[in-house]
């Protein structure tokens, strides 16, 4: 996010936080994996992403592969189906 650039024009996931003066993700879990709209719909071009790449190396780094089978486990009687 270039917070130079924003204009404050974010929907659903961005907001600008007014107190602060610069642009914040307000709803996260609005996000969905793979969606590029805010990058595509932003008028002043203000949001970006990190290379694949960039990508790849975070997720190899902090060994989320080999983590998410534990974490899933330990979040089935969280948010698992209630019977």
């Amino acid at each position: 996010m270039d917070e130079e650039l924003c204009i404050g024009y974010g929907r659903m996931v961005y907001r600008f936080d007014y107190e602060k003066k610069k642009p914040v993700v307000l709803a996260p879990l609005n996000c969905m994996v793979a969606c590029v709209t805010c990058f595509n719909t932003c008028p002043q071009q203000a949001i970006s992403f990190p290379s694949v790449s960039t990508v790849h190396k975070l997720i190899n780094g902090h060994k989320l592969i080999q983590k998410a089978p534990e974490e899933l486990e330990g979040n089935k009687e969280r948010f698992g189906k209630k019977e």
